[in-house]
């Protein structure tokens, strides 16, 4: 599976999730990854074909 863990949650989740054989990045892998707004959030994980973990029950989708 590959993921993008979103900016609300700790890189740390990112990383274990890669531990265990994920393909998982963080927001703050991009440049200003921490000010992504949702849109380009949807963006760059459709682009990808990642799937988005976040905090939030429900985000824009595009």
């Amino acid at each position: 599976m590959k993921f993008l863990v979103d900016t609300q949650l700790p890189p740390k989740l990112a990383n274990y999730l890669s531990s265990k054989g994920s393909d998982s990045i963080h927001t703050t892998f991009f440049p200003d990854g921490h000010l992504l707004r949702d849109d380009e959030i949807i963006v760059i994980a459709k682009r990808e074909e990642r799937t988005v973990i976040t905090i939030y029950s429900q985000i824009p989708s595009q």
